[in-house]
């Protein structure tokens, strides 16, 4: 049989032959590498109060400092929002023949009745393009209606069908479902609470930005 040569972190070179036996050995070896450097890494926060990592690596004889993601919750927030949008579109797609997005916008639409792409840019977070190509979709669908506006021909509104709201019905009880399998894991008092802080945080949106982010340093 062929052998190959693995080295651990102590130095010592061992011989291990081409098997399953020797696969299931490398694997092991790397669980257990990595748990040796889990234990070995530093952690520290830096003047803002972000949580950083110190691992042993440096760059020109000077230390590097990496994001500690588990403690930050932007990226938290980022995977919720993935996770829930790919899976919804997929759930979406096969049950109810639309989109993530184009759900979205049945919402808003639900929500607040005739409104420009323009509202639901502003609302949504959508980019135009996106809004446009799925307000044609809805349309070609029949789920959604758009009229120009009598004072300004350029302006056009969008307004749901009554196909678009039995839609909207059909998919509601199923996207609440989703939303308690989500957070089961939260007593109620801790849903309110949850749902309490990220008005707080999302109130909070305009001071994300600053002139000074944009200067050189």
């Amino acid at each position: 049989m062929r052998t190959r040569n693995w080295r651990d972190d102590g130095g010592v070179l061992i011989i291990i032959r081409s098997s399953a036996a020797s696969i299931m050995l490398k694997r092991e070896f790397k669980i257990m590498h990595r748990r040796q450097r889990t234990k070995t890494r530093q952690t520290s926060s830096d003047d803002r109060g972000d949580s950083v990592r110190r691992p042993p690596r440096k760059a020109k004889g000077k230390e590097i400092s990496l994001l500690d993601l588990d403690d930050f919750i932007p990226a938290y927030l980022t995977w919720l929002a993935n996770r829930w949008a790919r899976s919804a579109s997929a759930l979406y797609l096969k049950r109810f023949g639309i989109g993530f997005e184009a759900w979205r916008i049945i919402v808003l639409l639900a929500i607040e009745g005739p409104i420009t792409a323009n509202r639901v840019c502003q609302v949504i977070g959508m980019d135009k393009a996106s809004v446009s190509r799925n307000f044609k979709g809805l349309h070609q669908k029949g789920l959604l209606r758009i009229d120009a506006v009598a004072e300004d021909g350029r302006q056009r509104l969008a307004q749901l069908t009554r196909t678009g709201f039995e839609l909207h019905g059909r998919m509601l009880p199923l996207v609440l479902q989703r939303e308690g399998r989500l957070l089961a894991c939260l007593t109620k008092d801790e849903r309110d609470l949850f749902r309490d802080l990220l008005r707080r945080v999302y109130a909070n949106l305009d001071q994300l930005d600053s002139p000074s982010d944009y200067e050189s340093e």
